[in-house]
């Protein structure tokens, strides 16, 4: 399924995963255990474990987002074919 340019998300849905973003943050700083912080916020223990390693290593902004997504290109250079002849693509960046 393809997504209009804003990555399928309105300014509503973006206002309420930040709320949950900062709502993980207060919980992380309360010591909360991992299920009852997942339960509350109705995600997996694997996403808020996750999120608590970026907020030890960074704090609450270390949970913001990052934007939308950047799309990849491959240039023709960057396609190569390996000595046992399947093709190689390296993924580069969009500028």
């Amino acid at each position: 399924m393809r997504y209009p340019a804003g990555g399928g998300l309105n300014a509503a849905a973006r206002a309420r995963r930040e709320a949950v973003r900062r709502r993980a943050a207060t919980l992380f700083q309360k010591s909360r255990p991992t299920a009852e912080i997942a339960s509350e916020l109705r995600v997996s223990k694997k996403s808020v474990r996750e999120r608590w390693r970026r907020w030890i290593a960074g704090g609450t902004a270390a949970l913001a987002s990052g934007g939308l997504a950047k799309l990849v290109v491959c240039s023709d250079a960057a396609n190569a074919i390996a000595p046992n002849g399947l093709a190689v693509t390296r993924l580069q960046p969009r500028s």
